[in-house]
């Protein structure tokens, strides 16, 4: 199976602009992305959590009826959005489920977010009643927690470093190799937050160019649609892909 590109967003648009959003998004697609990812929060929620002020999150908590319109303007062959959603909050997870138009490309979390079990529970259930793709994300030192989840063969386990910008030596792909034999039949991603130097052979293409096994089904790299935003967001440091690197990534993993 081709290994699929995700674009992710992140707070990489001009805060509080339902078109910067959208401009985003089709960017994305157009530089090459086959499907792109959202941050979707409860901006006060999510900063208790983090330990940080809610002015630094709330410019780009995306309002549930913007994201199903987002959710319906990106469509793919299948009839499913183009759009995956990251959550971090179960009962949030919930309520947008209940309004959405169109069902998103896919729903990820991460292993070390806050109240894990919860959020794995009814992620699994989401997943498991409308057929929605699930995708995990981990650190590499992180253990493979399957219980909370009832379908993980249905998982794809992301391999992901959270810091901003990633050294490439933390990327290890004996990890991989690792997830995939703890739970044979799954399928791996990577989550990739290395930065980026146009005299750096990218970590996509030195990985997906020589190894072949484990099979790679996804690679998520940051892209920043708008060069103006550099600097101005969380999420536009040099881990962020413009659009001309962005497109350089897409040829690289769909060779």
């Amino acid at each position: 199976m081709p290994t699929k590109l995700i674009a992710e967003i992140g707070t990489n648009w001009h805060p509080g602009k339902k078109y910067s959003l959208k401009a985003a998004v089709a960017k994305a697609l157009e530089c090459g992305a086959d499907l792109v990812k959202l941050q979707v929060f409860k901006a006060d929620l999510l900063a208790k959590r983090r330990g940080c002020a809610v002015s630094d999150l709330k410019p780009w908590a995306i309002p549930i009826n913007w994201l199903d319109e987002i959710l319906s303007d990106f469509v793919g062959d299948n009839g499913r959005s183009l759009v995956g959603i990251s959550v971090f909050d179960a009962m949030h997870l919930m309520v947008m489920s209940s309004v959405w138009n169109v069902l998103p490309a896919f729903i990820k979390s991460a292993t070390q977010e806050y109240q894990y079990a919860a959020l794995a529970d009814t992620m699994s259930d989401a997943s498991d009643r409308l057929d929605i793709p699930l995708i995990v994300s981990m650190p590499p030192d992180a253990p493979l927690v399957v219980g909370n989840y009832s379908s993980p063969l249905k998982i794809t386990w992301m391999l992901c470093i959270p810091r901003y910008p990633a050294p490439r030596s933390a990327y290890d792909l004996k990890r991989l190799i690792r997830m995939k034999n703890e739970l044979p039949g799954c399928c791996v991603g990577v989550s990739d937050h290395t930065a980026y130097h146009p005299d750096f052979i990218p970590l996509a293409e030195s990985w997906l160019s020589v190894h072949k096994e484990p099979a790679i089904s996804c690679w998520e790299k940051h892209f920043c649609y708008d060069e103006d935003l550099r600097a101005n967001t969380p999420d536009s440091g040099s881990w962020a892909l413009g659009v001309e690197s962005f497109k350089r990534l897409a040829e690289i993993v769909h060779a």
